[in-house]
């Protein structure tokens, strides 16, 4: 969904104030950023047992937690690009380390489910703004022949992040406890704002344009009605809230849409679905991360209470398919290259 974020997916190298030439270092930066929001997203799988024993809830309530992280996400992220643009990339990136920080220390002193998970949307709102505006930053202070490179330098640790996160998280709740797997990230964001502030430039667009107001608030309650309705199928919620909020759900969705195609200045820019090769990655994208998004959860919980095995020897086996994706995207382009996409694509849905 980042990638179509409306005002600054159309005017990401227009109309920008001159910026000083960018420190090598900065998109290691921007990567160790993203890498502190991975490793949290992963560790929390292998520590719902313990967290809801601890907050004293139902364990299949505890995907409420889970899932008002990812609500937040992708109900802000279509606002990043216009924030980034209009109050500062790295104005708006320190911002989003500071919330996930703040956000994180409140989810560690949580004592019942309703206020982890409104620590956690807080978290989330900070996650929305850190992967688009950090990948802004690179892209608008980085020269066109140089992309490569920065992006494979920011990238390289966001990717360790899911794979790290799991084992992680395993051994803090062993050693520890569940709390620390959010306070381990004040430090770091701490040291990711300062280094934000002293090597990365601060880029601006002095026209960010209007932000799309109807389309955010339309966008935004269908996202969010969809997602707890799904969430709450679990049990977490009465079955009239349920289907009131897919209601809502099935009537704001089409409205945004419809919305989006006839605004002057959308949030979202639905006319990239009309570039072929962009709607055909959007929607295997789409299909691909519903089949697989859930099973880390999934999985941790299995190997935890199904099979007995604690949150360590959980992270770890976790840690081994993440380990497999990601050699698997280092050597992805020399396979593509080899025996070319068409070739790879049928293999890959095997």
């Amino acid at each position: 969904m980042e990638m179509m974020t409306g005002t600054a997916a159309r005017q990401a190298d227009a109309h920008l104030v001159p910026s000083p030439s960018l420190h090598p270092v900065a998109p290691l930066i921007v990567g160790s950023a993203l890498l502190m929001q991975g490793i949290d997203g992963t560790a929390i799988t292998v520590a719902l047992p313990a967290m809801a024993n601890a907050l004293g809830t139902n364990l299949l309530h505890m995907n409420l937690g889970v899932s008002a992280y990812l609500l937040s996400i992708a109900v802000f992220i279509p606002a990043s690009g216009w924030i980034g643009d209009r109050f500062g990339a790295r104005t708006s990136f320190c911002w989003a380390i500071a919330l996930f920080v703040l956000a994180s220390l409140f989810c560690g002193l949580a004592t019942n489910l309703p206020q982890l998970i409104i620590a956690r949307v807080a978290q989330g709102l900070g996650g929305a703004m850190m992967a688009p505006v950090g990948r802004l930053m690179m892209l608008r202070a980085v020269p066109r022949h140089d992309y490569v490179r920065a992006i494979s330098l920011y990238t390289a640790p966001a990717l360790l992040g899911p794979v790290l996160g799991a084992p992680l998280g395993g051994l803090i709740v062993e050693l520890s406890s569940w709390h620390w797997i959010f306070f381990i990230n004040i430090p770091f964001g701490v040291i990711g704002i300062a280094a934000t502030l002293h090597y990365v430039p601060d880029l601006r667009s002095p026209h960010p344009g209007p932000f799309d107001l109807p389309g955010f608030l339309l966008l935004g309650a269908g996202a969010s009605c969809g997602t707890l309705a799904l969430a709450g199928i679990s049990g977490a919620m009465d079955r009239l809230v349920i289907a009131m909020l897919a209601i809502t759900s099935l009537i704001t969705l089409p409205l945004a849409i419809h919305h989006a195609r006839h605004a002057k200045h959308p949030l979202i820019d639905l006319s990239l679905l009309k570039v072929r090769s962009f709607r055909v990655v959007m929607q295997s994208g789409t299909l691909w991360r519903i089949t697989v998004a859930g099973l880390p959860v999934l999985l941790a919980l299995l190997l935890q209470i199904g099979l007995g095995l604690g949150p360590l020897a959980s992270g770890l086996i976790l840690f081994a398919s993440g380990a497999g994706a990601l050699t698997m995207k280092v050597v992805a382009g020399t396979i593509l290259h080899r025996f070319g996409f068409r070739r790879v694509r049928w293999p890959r849905l095997l």
